[in-house]
């Protein structure tokens, strides 16, 4: 009885243990794959992102909750398919779907029986009085059971039934069929089934049995749980009544009434026909006192054996787990130049091994994390609100005087690095960005006195799955968009183009996605391969912003191919003002030559 209930329930429960405690189990995590954003391949057509593992199994801990609800405007609809190449089919909301209409249907099987069975007894009049009703409550006392317990009779019954949780109902020839031995152990067999809750027990495995029905063993546990449950109330009421015969009698005679018409499933028949009814009634002829037990054993046992599923059993998680990065160990922090910079021990680990080690090393207070990039030779932030070169007019909110990130790292030997992603970090443990400062590393950066932990340089590839990570994470849409735009600060427009390609896909915000866009032609002003996807965004963005954002950095753009790319959209846009701007745009050019 205690297995089976066990088997039904035991991986619901252990599961919601690992889950809310957030314990690891000594079998581990079994990985399920999930879509993941497309990474941007480099020339060659190789991952450029896998110059590093990505560690997406860190990244779920890195995620955060969103800080506040935002408007989802619909994604940029993606660029047509290659010949050949196949669609994919959203099969998770599929299969989600198909559960719940199979869940859903059978649950309301359920609650259809149990609505049939309850108007079916609906006229079953008490028994208050009478030898049955003095029968019953004898038997309550002598088990110690001081919970009343109504006692019922109905021509609709088949079979006496134990019901809810305090009431037993009898047929109505079973006040004059059977004989008092039958009838008391019959009785003391339903008050077994109340005094175990056995009627919830069952509505519980049904619903478990609905709900997961595609689990064949759900069903073979709930029929093995109901014979050990049947065989358990025999043995007390053969305990109470003292006469295994007697009930043995009784079983054959209440299935006699039942034939072969079956009982409903939803119901605790005391008898029904076939191999269970005699192997019961040859168990009663040859019934014998199971040794006892200490009262305690069985809760006990149960708690052990759940606790023990919980702590081996392999955990579940969504995401397709890449190899997990080695995770860098401190055995020390190592203060580097003023005593608020702190080094990784191993600047040479990927990435994201890197971002790892900060994550376990950060200490609790606001900090900073960034790490470098070789970028291009010369970027400003739009609007020249936060300088990112050092010939950029500081017009940022830096205290005056304060020195360039590549002079607070002079003692380490250095940056190594021409741009600089700064992330200021929550104090409370959770990973959570709070400010992005975007810098060249001669650009003033004032560290406002919190410690940054500075993990080195990075190649483009991981550091732009790294800031894809913390792109998705982010809730506030001002977050999103300073992220958004340190894509463009790398210094191979090919992979800044496929990246951003990849944001646009799959960021719904289209102030975040205009963000993006008006970085491309300032960072990159000569690259082809910009003025291509700038094209490409101005007539396929759902949103007007991103268009009119898409045709204004044209306009910007001294790539051979930008003028082609005005022409076009001139001649052929579906919108008046994306037509008259590059128009205006051409008009401009042509009169400076």
């Amino acid at each position: 009885d205690l297995l089976w209930k066990t088997a039904l329930l035991g991986g619901l429960l252990t599961a919601t243990l690992q889950a809310g405690i957030g314990y690891a189990p000594v079998a581990g995590r079994l990985a399920l794959g999930a879509p993941a954003r497309p990474a941007p391949t480099s020339a060659n057509g190789e991952d450029a992102r896998a110059e590093a593992p990505r560690a997406e199994a860190a990244a779920a801990a890195e995620r955060t909750p969103a800080a506040a609800p935002r408007d989802v405007a619909p994604p940029v609809a993606p660029r047509p398919r290659p010949a050949g190449e196949g669609h994919d089919v959203p099969w998770l909301p599929l299969l989600l779907g198909a559960w719940a209409v199979g869940a859903g249907l059978l649950l309301v099987r359920l609650a259809v029986q149990h609505a049939r069975l309850f108007r079916a007894l609906a006229g079953r009049r008490p028994l208050d009085e009478g030898p049955l009703a003095g029968m019953l409550a004898e038997l309550r006392r002598n088990a110690g059971l001081w919970t009343p317990v109504r006692l019922s009779a109905s021509a609709a019954c088949p079979t006496p039934i134990a019901i809810g949780r305090a009431e037993i109902c009898v047929p109505e020839r079973f006040l004059t069929d059977l004989d008092p031995d039958q009838q008391r152990g019959a009785l003391a067999h339903e008050l077994a089934h109340l005094r175990r809750a056995d009627p919830l027990w069952q509505l519980a495995a049904g619903v478990v049995e609905a709900v997961f029905f595609f689990q064949p063993l759900n069903r073979v546990g709930r029929l093995r749980w109901r014979e050990a449950a049947e065989n358990l109330c025999d043995d007390w009421a053969v305990q109470s009544t003292g006469s295994p015969l007697g009930l043995a009698r009784c079983l054959t005679h209440v299935a006699s009434w039942i034939g072969p018409a079956r009982v409903p499933e939803v119901m605790a028949a005391m008898a029904e026909g076939g191999s269970p009814l005699l192997r019961r009634v040859e168990r009663l002829a040859e019934w014998r006192p199971a040794p006892s037990r200490a009262p305690w054993l069985r809760p006990v046992a149960a708690a052990a054996l759940l606790a023990g599923v919980a702590a081996t059993a392999p955990a579940v998680t969504q995401r397709a787990l890449a190899a997990a990065p080695p995770v860098v160990q401190a055995a020390a922090l190592r203060p580097v130049g003023p005593d608020t910079v702190l080094l990784p021990p191993d600047p040479s680990a990927p990435l994201a091994a890197r971002w790892a080690w900060a994550r376990a090393s950060a200490p609790r207070r606001e900090h900073w994390v960034a790490w470098g990039v070789r970028g291009p030779s010369r970027a400003e932030y739009p609007g020249g609100s936060f300088p990112v070169s050092s010939s950029a007019p500081h017009r940022g909110n830096e205290a005056p005087g304060a020195p360039t990130l590549r002079q607070a790292l002079a003692r380490s030997g250095g940056t190594g690095a021409d741009v600089a992603f700064v992330f200021g970090m929550d104090g409370e443990g959770r990973g959570e960005v709070r400010r992005v400062r975007l810098r060249s590393a001669d650009a003033p950066l004032s560290l406002e006195g919190r410690p940054l932990l500075w993990l080195g340089t990075a190649g483009a590839g991981e550091s732009l799955a790294r800031l894809d990570t913390l792109e998705a994470a982010a809730g506030d849409p001002a977050l999103r968009a300073e992220i958004a735009a340190a894509h463009a600060l790398h210094a191979d427009p090919g992979e800044v183009v496929r990246s951003v390609a990849a944001l646009l896909r799959a960021e719904g915000d289209p102030e975040v996605r205009a963000e993006a866009v008006q970085w491309l032609p300032r960072v990159h002003p000569e690259s082809d391969e910009v003025a291509a996807a700038l094209l490409e965004v101005a007539f396929r963005d759902p949103a007007e912003s991103v268009q009119m954002e898409a045709v204004d950095a044209l306009a910007r753009s001294r790539a051979p191919s930008a003028s082609r790319a005005l022409v076009r959209i001139a001649e052929t846009h579906p919108r008046w003002a994306a037509r008259s701007e590059a128009a205006q745009t051409l008009a401009r050019r042509e009169r400076r030559r």
